[in-house]
């Protein structure tokens, strides 16, 4: 096209129209460049998360290995969104990159853009500055903004994105929500001291808080709420207790756990000969198992230490006198005080007489409140018990029984 067939007044409408062009050819470029700056973003994010989760799982992956990895994952994020997001924000797009991503779309390109945005700081005569913006312009017509400034970079980058998504609910899937949630949680967070859940959760309630303390001779009931996955009775994972009677044993014996009123609530209830001295204990069932617990088994309450003082008649002219033996033996009228100490902290006590209607309170002495005072006047030969409430609400029920022998007076 010779100059003179352009004229002048066209030639700012030209590049009027090639300025407007080539500018949403930039901001298509640049989005192009913000959109892959975010796919690598979160290519990193959910490779990172799909790789921890999966070797967490297989490995059970020590807290530092896991600290470092986030930490690490802390500066790839950091470069990603300078060099993807921040920096594409802050610099504009080359107008000599622009024109050639607008060629890239034209068959037999003739440079026509590219000349056009070389030529325009350099001084040239009016004709030949129209005619280079009228074939670019023309350059214009023929390309395809639409594809101007698309790479395969873009599409690779979200398949990536997607393929990982993909990845992360098949995961999700396989170790179930509550397990897949906990190893989120520790690849996200691995500075705390959360551990991988499990498929089934065991909760122990009873007794309260696992540990117990038992008198001797009662038996002892262990109770677990089942969350999650519930095994079957007859399963190889099934619902046990492992107890052993020595820490120092590694072998546990292994007692079936039986179901409750619900299929989530099992318990079992150990005789006194499995309960024996005391034992530890644990629960398991499917893959999971609870910490190991502690059955302390103390003796009976009874009464273990005895003083008794009597004071005599003043007819008898005798001094008091002090014994260790609860048998009682004096004369009638003699005032004794029985004063016996117990294996509990006590709450109240009393003598019981075979042969008095009403028994006969005791008092509590000692700083420990261990010892139990009974105060009484021998008037016939009987019996007698030392009963006792604990502070913990047990009672020496089965006390065992004291003789009262009143010795009567010989005929002067």
């Amino acid at each position: 096209m010779p100059a003179t067939a352009v004229k002048p007044n066209a030639t700012s409408k030209f590049e009027s129209e090639v300025q407007h062009q080539l500018a949403q050819v930039a901001r298509r470029i640049r989005t192009h460049d913000l959109l892959c700056g975010a796919f690598l973003f979160s290519t990193v994010a959910l490779g990172y998360l799909a790789l921890v989760i999966a070797l967490d799982r297989w490995l059970d992956l020590p807290a530092w290995v896991r600290q470092v990895g986030f930490l690490g994952l802390l500066a790839a994020l950091g470069a990603v969104a300078f060099l993807g997001l921040v920096r594409p924000l802050r610099r504009t797009v080359n107008p000599l990159y622009a024109a050639r991503e607008i060629e890239d779309t034209v068959e037999d390109a003739k440079n026509s853009v590219v000349n056009w945005v070389d030529l325009q700081d350099k001084p040239m005569a009016e004709g030949v500055r129209a005619v280079v913006a009228a074939r670019a312009a023309k350059q214009f017509k023929d390309a395809d903004l639409d594809k101007a400034g698309e790479s395969k970079r873009l599409l690779w980058l979200g398949g990536v994105a997607a393929g990982l998504v993909v990845v992360l609910a098949a995961l999700f899937m396989l170790f179930k929500p509550t397990v897949f949630n906990s190893l989120v949680g520790r690849a996200i967070n691995p500075f705390s001291s959360g551990q991988i859940a499990t498929r089934t959760q065991l909760t122990i309630v009873e007794p309260k808080g696992g540990d117990l303390t038992v008198t001797a001779g009662q038996p002892v009931t262990i109770g677990v709420i089942v969350d999650g996955k519930v095994p079957a009775a007859d399963a190889a994972d099934r619902l046990v207790v492992m107890l052993r009677h020595n820490l120092a044993d590694e072998n546990y014996d292994e007692v079936p756990l039986e179901v409750g009123s619900t299929y989530r609530e099992w318990s079992l209830r150990l005789p006194e000969r499995l309960v024996q001295n005391g034992f530890w204990y644990r629960v398991k069932g499917g893959d999971a198992e609870t910490a190991e617990h502690h059955v302390t088994v103390r003796p009976k309450s009874m009464l273990t230490d005895f003083e008794v003082k009597y004071e005599y008649p003043e007819y008898l002219r005798m001094a008091s006198d002090t014994t260790r033996n609860p048998h009682l033996e004096a004369h009638r009228g003699t005032v004794v005080t029985v004063t016996a100490k117990a294996n509990r902290t006590l709450k109240d006590g009393r003598a019981v007489l075979s042969k008095q209607p009403a028994p006969q309170p005791g008092e509590i002495v000692g700083d420990a409140r261990a010892s139990l005072r009974v105060r009484f006047t021998l008037t016939e030969s009987e019996t007698y018990r030392l009963l006792f409430n604990s502070t913990d609400g047990e009672a020496n029920t089965d006390a065992p029984v004291y003789d009262i022998r009143v010795l009567t007076d010989q005929a002067p």
